[in-house]
């Protein structure tokens, strides 16, 4: 079994406040889920307005598969205009 992480660490343009950034990040993880398989949630900078880190995991038979279904999801999210991607981290490896 081979497995994946991704992590993603980005900034919001104009919130005002944590109510706005929940329900900005809340969407851009439905978006993810609702188009691929995998598991994604918020990770990081919960209470500081205009950050915020998301994580994405995928477990699979195929190493190149999964890269691939990390990098599609990272792109997604960079294509998002309210975002900022500055950081992200992806992980492969295998069980054995």
């Amino acid at each position: 079994m081979v497995y994946g992480a991704l992590q993603i660490d980005f900034r919001i343009q104009s919130v005002h406040s944590l109510k706005d950034k929940r329900s900005i990040i809340q969407k851009l993880i439905a978006k993810v889920r609702s188009s691929y398989p995998i598991s994604v949630s918020e990770v990081g900078d919960h209470d500081m307005l205009g950050n915020g880190v998301i994580g994405v995991a995928v477990a699979g038979s195929d190493a190149v598969q999964v890269e691939r279904v990390l990098q599609q999801v990272l792109k997604m999210i960079d294509e998002n205009p309210e975002l900022e991607v500055y950081d992200s981290v992806i992980l492969v490896d295998q069980l054995k």
